[in-house]
């Protein structure tokens, strides 16, 4: 249990990682947006020229003017693309500050060893007497104990054995569901910094593939190999970016 004046020390790692990431976050958050945005101004820009083009200009000198106006847009994704990817790599080393063992600590990383050797051993064969759906249950309800009673041992071994075992049980499919069960349960119990970088990494594996959709897919119309774009996809599962 941690004391009062510890708990105090964990609360300011967590404002100062919070402070840390809070506005490479705002960037990879609004950039669904600005590249909405970029899109838009693309096609008011085209339309724009289209309808000053007073001098009645040939074909070939319309299409040199809709490229560049395409090529300065592409541009502006290019880089908008890489302050998002330089956003993210500050937040994936300010993660990895929180989520790494100290290094030269090598009596206590044994001593952790030790402990998950004894755990596992411990809970290997109450797992070995089950499998199917019984299986799985009792592997959840083995790391809510663990989690509740402080046994980070216990939850350390399940993380890092669960998978080989439900592999050896024919039940690989359920190792996801069943990892992401166990950082469930174990995260309220975390210290604040780390519950911290468990959250925000969860959002980064959602988030970072629908912002590269969204690239991908302003691109192509903005090259002028695809259709007009209607909607985009937006930082978290529930939100789109309509065009």
């Amino acid at each position: 249990m941690a004391t009062f004046e510890e708990k105090l020390v964990e609360s300011a790692e967590a404002q100062r990682l919070a402070e840390r990431m809070r506005p490479d976050l705002e960037t990879l958050r609004r950039a669904a947006a600005k590249v909405a945005a970029l899109v838009v101004r693309l096609r008011n820009d085209v339309h724009q020229a289209q309808a000053d083009n007073t001098w009645r200009m040939t074909p070939a000198g319309m299409a040199e003017i809709e490229n560049g106006i395409r090529n300065r847009t592409l541009q502006a994704i290019d880089s908008l693309e890489q302050e998002c990817q330089t956003a993210k790599a500050s937040i994936e080393r300010a993660l990895a500050a929180v989520e790494q063992r100290p290094e030269g600590d090598s009596q206590t990383r044994i001593l952790e060893e030790l402990q998950e050797q004894r755990a596992w051993a411990r809970i290997r064969p109450i797992l070995d007497r089950l499998d199917g759906l019984a299986l799985i249950e009792r592997i959840g309800s083995l790391a809510k104990q663990a989690a509740e009673a402080g046994d980070d041992a216990t939850l350390r071994a399940l993380e890092a054995e669960v998978p080989a075992f439900l592999e050896a049980k024919g039940l690989v499919s359920y190792t996801r569901p069943v990892l992401e069960t166990i950082a469930q349960v174990w995260l309220p119990h975390k210290p604040p910094a780390a519950r911290q970088a468990i959250k925000v990494r969860q959002e980064l594996e959602q988030g970072w593939p629908r912002l590269i959709a969204a690239f991908q897919q302003a691109r192509h119309e903005v090259s002028g190999k695809g259709g007009m774009t209607v909607v985009l996809p937006g930082w978290i599962p529930t939100e789109s970016v309509r065009l």
